[in-house]
């Protein structure tokens, strides 16, 4: 993967991570009217698994294609249906944050070509 498909991993975690903090407080919010709701918790947990998948395919640049090609695709659905619930519970911060996830997904699938992203040391450009 690319520099420009890692920042857009982590791009993702941000976002999974800003509606994650959105979900749970709608979760244990008294007066949000999806407190305490088993849709609400599902969705507090598709944004954690969004945010721990995201930081495992920004950190695994360099892992086989087939790993980074499996965490795409459940990074995608992820973020599909996430968003599908935020609209249903009417989350419009955590659907403005899963549309943010979906353009750098796209980003990141952008990013699978040309040289792998590599510390600079192990180019020899360190200093």
């Amino acid at each position: 993967m690319t520099k420009i498909g890692v920042v857009g991993a982590w791009v993702i975690a941000a976002a999974a991570a800003a509606g994650l903090a959105s979900a749970l407080y709608r979760y244990l919010h008294l007066g949000s009217g999806v407190d305490h709701t088993p849709g609400a918790l599902l969705v507090t947990a598709s944004s954690a698994l969004l945010a721990v998948a995201a930081v495992v395919l920004a950190l695994a640049a360099g892992a086989a294609g087939w790993i980074r090609a499996l965490l795409i695709v459940l990074v995608l659905l992820d973020v599909l249906g996430t968003g599908a619930a935020a609209w249903f519970l009417e989350g419009w911060f955590l659907l403005a944050m899963m549309l943010a996830a979906l353009v750098a997904w796209v980003v990141v699938v952008g990013g699978q070509g040309g040289a792998p992203a590599r510390p600079a040391h192990a180019r020899g450009d360190a200093r």
